[in-house]
């Protein structure tokens, strides 16, 4: 069970102990409350998602739970459980992708936490009645996008296959393979080769796979010792360790660090272009604006102090008119030399190597566009586009301040279990707002496994040789694993 599920759940229950004893509005709990500010994004979310629904039919709540909860008047309640059982409840009747039994024992477990120990039993035996009175026997009707699924499942079309974006240059200048850098990396590659022998042609690729998210953060010192043997050294700095630590602050990967790093710069240093004056990682941090160069030192200065390994990658942002650049960057705009001069960074990342990401507002990422180089590039050197795909599309990120900041998704395993299913089965995943982006997996044993899921609320599908369907609905935002016979809903 995802763990972000039950920080909100738990953030929700807080606010709403609130709202019942002091009569706090809910649109002022959440700019007060400190835990509600401090947490994630997607935590917020989905807790202001439960309080607000929860406030907005307390009374037909309290009704429910009245007519279940036998010599136990509400007010009589002790407000934890009171609170906890709203919160339970409206999950139970209202959020359909959540399954009855993960509803119910969230519930009983954050009793156990907050409450006294025999609110526990308590809470489990109301909602266990409600649910049995209001869905009978079985689980809450299935969500309407998993019926599509079934239908999906049965027509049996092929899924749709990860998106690859490619750009083909021709090469000029007196020396050019020494200034180009060849590039193997995680989703970006950048291949140099001479088709007709003597013209030099670099073929740059990214794919839009989601990258494994299972390096945690912070890094051990053995870890980095395995990978990179020491963090670059970086000059003592109170204020830039205090705004490392606190721009990297909750994050629970390497992945999200550098994020949040990316979603810092991107926001909050403002874009201006060289003036000729040499930058640094300090004077960007100070003056809060700075061109490529000192976005690129600072974001790099800020995870070496956060323990992730960075450098500055020296490149060209190619492009074949001033028009498909930024109106930030088109006065500097070269044709001779095929787009402009560039910095980005490269963060290294355990199990992955270095990872690339612009610190202009993309994270874990760049584009075909962006053309690393080994050096500087000598006055003669020129970029000719040849051929360029169309440009992947980025889900954005959460960040403070202005401006979009996209990123590589993050993936993560899931494993299928299905006990019931001991001959195996396909096994069918779909996004729950993308259910046509759907994967397969056939499997002959009882548990199926996807690889790189990216983050995000599914649902899942398993039939078997025999025809028959259980279906179930989990969020990925780490390892996650969902048991359709526990928490499934049996459709065939």
């Amino acid at each position: 069970m995802s763990g972000r599920r039950r920080k909100s759940r738990e953030l929700a229950l807080q606010l709403l102990y609130q709202n019942d004893l002091a009569g706090t509005p809910a649109d002022e709990m959440f700019v007060r409350t400190d835990e509600y500010l401090n947490a994630k994004p997607e935590v917020q979310e989905y807790a202001s998602r439960l309080v607000l629904g929860t406030l907005s039919r307390r009374d037909e709540l309290d009704a429910k739970l009245s007519e279940r909860s036998e010599h136990w008047r509400l007010g009589r309640m002790p407000a934890v459980d009171r609170n906890l059982l709203r919160l339970a409840l409206f999950e139970l009747l209202y959020e359909e992708d959540t399954p009855d039994a993960v509803v119910i024992d969230e519930a009983v477990e954050i009793a156990k936490k907050f409450s006294t120990p025999s609110s526990g039993p308590f809470v489990n035996g109301v909602l266990d009645a409600i649910r049995r009175a209001t869905f009978g026997p079985r689980a809450k009707r299935p969500p309407a996008v998993v019926v599509l699924l079934v239908l999906l499942a049965s027509a049996a079309p092929a899924a749709r296959s990860l998106g690859t974006e490619s750009a083909r240059y021709r090469v000029s200048g007196a020396a050019p393979w020494t200034e180009l850098r060849a590039v193997e990396g995680p989703g970006y590659r950048i291949a140099l080769a001479a088709p007709d022998g003597v013209t030099l042609e670099a073929v740059v690729e990214v794919d839009e796979s989601p990258l494994p998210d299972d390096a945690p953060f912070p890094v051990a010192k053995d870890v980095l010792a395995l990978g990179v043997g020491a963090l670059p050294e970086v000059a003592p700095d109170p204020e830039a360790d205090a705004l490392s630590r606190m721009i990297t602050r909750g994050s629970s990967t390497v992945l999200e660090a550098i994020e949040r790093v990316v979603a810092f710069t991107s926001r909050r240093i403002r874009y201006e272009l060289p003036t000729g004056v040499a930058e640094t990682a300090a004077s960007c941090r100070a003056r809060r604006r700075g061109s490529c160069v000192g976005r690129s030192l600072l974001a790099a200065d800020l995870l070496a102090r956060a323990g992730i390994p960075a450098r500055q990658v020296t490149g060209i942002l190619a492009a074949g008119r001033p028009e498909e650049l930024t109106p930030d960057t088109r006065a500097v705009y070269s044709a001779s030399l095929g787009g402009v001069r560039h910095r980005w960074i490269e963060a290294w990342v355990p199990r992955l190597g270095w990872v690339p990401s612009d610190p202009g507002g993309l994270a874990n990422a760049v584009s075909t566009r962006h053309v690393a180089l080994a050096r500087p590039p000598d006055p003669d050197f020129g970029l000719r586009i040849v051929s360029r795909t169309a440009e992947l599309r980025w889900p954005p990120i959460a960040g403070l301040g202005r401006g979009v900041t996209l990123a590589r998704p993050r993936g993560s395993s899931l494993v299928v279990t299905n006990a019931a299913a001991r001959s195996g089965g396909s096994v069918l995943l779909a996004p729950v707002a993308r259910p046509l982006e759907r994967r397969v997996v056939t499997t002959s044993s009882s548990s199926a496994v996807f690889e790189r899921v990216a983050h995000g609320d599914y649902n899942v599908l398993w039939q078997s040789p025999d025809g028959r369907i259980e279906a179930g609905s989990i969020r990925v935002d780490g390892a996650a694993s969902i048991d359709l016979t526990s928490a499934g809903v049996r459709l065939k």
